[in-house]
């Protein structure tokens, strides 16, 4: 079930402006001691994911479970993966 507009503008603006320019810092920078690319949480489930900078340079908005690694969701456009509740992690 996807929820529209679950995001703030902000948060859009802010997730949108991340995954689009593949900003360096937001994928290689993980405090964690494990990088596995842009940290990602959804607003419903609390769930924390990343996508990888080879799927964000190729617009392929796929989100992996942060600890297991198991593929969560697959998602056509940036504002679908929006609308399903997922932000970057900040």
């Amino acid at each position: 079930m996807v929820l529209k507009n679950v995001l703030s503008e902000d948060m859009r603006a802010v997730t949108r402006d991340i995954l689009e320019r593949v900003d360096f810092v937001a994928f290689t920078v993980d405090f964690s001691g494990v990088n596995k690319g842009c940290n990602m949480i959804n607003i419903h489930s609390k769930t924390h994911g990343y996508i990888t900078m080879k799927d964000a340079l190729e617009y392929n908005w796929r989100v992996f479970d942060k600890a297991t690694d198991d593929l969560l969701g697959t998602f056509e456009t940036l504002e679908e993966l929006m609308d399903a509740g997922w932000k970057v992690s900040t």
